[in-house]
């Protein structure tokens, strides 16, 4: 079996948590359906025993399914990207996951409720400008 290591670059990681952070406090005032999606993200935490690990798609269907009629949210399916947060060198790899979340097309917004998986410092319920999410890459079909 072969490991792969890769040094992640913690102050740039931690940068990224932050300002998803600021952006999520922003919001947590501004959106209407903030509280919405953390009532969404506790019914679904209740659910599932490991929530949030692997639970990204049922999370965004769900999240699409609550307030995508009112809000035009939809799912946007793609990947979540390392490559920022690994330092350059010999061997550098490009490390992905596979996620989902959701897409506010009014707002131009990113909402993930499983964001948290990959790392515990986001926030359990994290929205974020499209332009700011360089992090979350969405496949087009």
């Amino acid at each position: 079996m072969t490991t792969i290591r890769f040094d992640v670059d913690l102050e740039e990681l931690l940068r990224v948590v932050q300002t998803v952070r600021a952006h999520t406090e922003k919001y947590a005032t501004d959106l209407p359906y903030y509280r919405m999606l953390v009532a969404l993200r506790e019914e679904l935490k209740q659910e599932h025993t490991f929530y949030p690990v692997n639970c990204c798609i049922f999370s965004s269907i769900e999240v699409r399914r609550v307030l995508g009629r009112q809000f035009g949210i939809v799912e946007m399916p793609g990947v979540f990207s390392w490559d920022g947060f690994i330092r350059e060198g010999e061997g550098k790899v490009e490390m992905f996951e596979s996620h989902m979340w959701n897409y506010d097309a009014n707002r131009n917004l990113y909402i993930d409720l499983t964001l948290d998986q990959f790392y515990c410092g986001f926030p359990c319920v994290s929205v974020i400008p499209v332009a700011d999410a360089r992090f979350l890459r969405r496949d087009d079909f």
